[in-house]
């Protein structure tokens, strides 16, 4: 699968999740589901920076290394 697919279906997806929460009325009781759309918005998010940037940018500013070992959010920016 190529990358430009894999961006396409996570569009919708996060669409879909996105109009799925919206529906609801209240994110109350669909905790799940709104870390999910985080996380996917995340994804999209460094998916972009990685296309426009080489590497060592994305490295630097996905801080990739504080969201696997778990670091507190303060320290990323």
């Amino acid at each position: 699968m190529a990358l430009k697919d894999i961006e396409d279906e996570l569009d919708q997806e996060i669409l879909k999740l996105y109009e799925s929460i919206r529906h609801f009325g209240s994110f109350e009781g669909h905790d799940e589901e709104v870390i999910l759309l985080d996380y996917l918005i995340t994804t999209k998010q460094l998916l972009l920076i990685n296309a426009k940037n080489d590497m060592e940018y994305f490295h630097r500013k996905s801080k990739i290394e504080a969201i696997v070992e778990g670091r507190p959010a303060k320290n990323i920016t």
